[in-house]
């Protein structure tokens, strides 16, 4: 889980490999960023360097995006992208 200031997203390079590798060996991996304390967007793993370089506003496509703040975010679809099903 990451905060975003603005539009951009702070991880670190070894963040960024870890999942990299992790999503090129099959492995279920996710970047969730939480923007103006009100917008959820949920990453592949594999995006991580693009999401890095070039924000939330790149050309890293969330899985997810939600607004509202938490009480009114679809939590059914966090959980379906995380799982699987």
């Amino acid at each position: 889980m990451k905060r975003a200031d603005g539009w951009r997203v702070r991880l670190r390079t070894e963040q960024i490999g870890w999942l990299r590798r992790r999503a090129r060996l099959g492995g279920r991996c996710f970047v969730a960023v939480r923007r103006a304390g009100s917008e959820l967007y949920l990453y592949s793993g594999a995006d991580a360097g693009l999401l890095f370089k070039e924000g939330i506003r790149g050309s890293a496509v969330p899985l997810v995006r939600l607004e509202g703040g938490e009480a009114q975010w679809d939590w059914s679809v966090v959980r379906s992208v995380l799982t699987g099903g």
